[in-house]
């Protein structure tokens, strides 16, 4: 069944209109019709099972029938400091990182990134948006604007801390890791960090760990470390 975000009061038993965006996207591209069932969820966690009663000319009457059972989401906090890789490669990290279940997406401008733009950019938010009613999540992933590699140790970490550097002798395991409901993970660029970057990681005392033997991608190790991560936090 297909799952859209919507802004507006969601209430048992009401018709809501949505505007003409939801009309174009479930009307005009997935083809729904009148009688079809749909899922909207909120922001605040809450998900509703809904009819489409009418299709309107640009918008859509929808009958909002019952509230969902929602499970209560136990997946620890992940926050995310990732360099910025070089192209549109980071638009696929935060789609990944949406289904992967972080809470929070910090892009990072790290000594060896080639994009350091501090910009960001309105389609990251369509992004999660469209990644999050796919996956089956409720809540958004937050998503800050670009920030420097020092400035990842202004912030409040409560909880494990890691980073993952290839030069580190010693990889990741349940044995080593801390199981934490709250976890700050740092990934590097393609060109890896410098000496001085681990050091200061170090200083603000992160974890230096290794995803294995192997050189990955910055989108290898971005999906292998939080994977690792989620799998041994839960």
């Amino acid at each position: 069944m297909k799952r859209f975000l919507c802004k507006k009061k969601l209430v048992k038993d009401h018709v809501v209109e949505l505007d003409s965006d939801f009309y174009h996207h479930a009307i005009r591209v997935l083809k729904i019709k009148t009688n079809e069932s749909i899922v909207l969820f909120n922001e605040n966690g809450k998900e509703f099972y809904c009819k489409i009663q009418k299709i309107l000319k640009k918008s859509v009457l929808v009958e909002i029938q019952y509230e969902l059972d929602s499970l209560s989401d136990k997946r620890s906090s992940i926050k995310v400091f990732q360099s910025i890789p070089k192209g549109n490669l980071i638009d696929d990290l935060i789609e990944k990182s949406v289904e992967l279940g972080v809470t929070s997406f910090n892009p990072v401008i790290s000594k060896r990134t080639i994009k350091k733009t501090k910009e960001k950019k309105e389609r990251w938010n369509e992004i999660i948006k469209n990644a999050t009613e796919q996956c089956g999540r409720t809540d958004l992933m937050q998503i800050s604007e670009p920030i420097q590699f020092n400035e990842i140790f202004n912030q409040d970490h409560n909880g494990e801390k890691i980073i993952f550097y290839e030069n580190s002798d010693v990889t990741i395991s349940e044995t080593n890791f801390t199981k934490s409901d709250k976890v700050s993970i740092i990934i590097g660029p393609e060109g890896g960090f410098t000496d001085e970057e681990i050091k200061l990681a170090k200083e603000n005392e992160f974890k230096i760990f290794s995803l294995g033997k192997n050189i990955l991608k910055c989108s290898t190790a971005n999906i292998l470390g939080i994977g690792i991560v989620s799998l041994f936090s839960s």
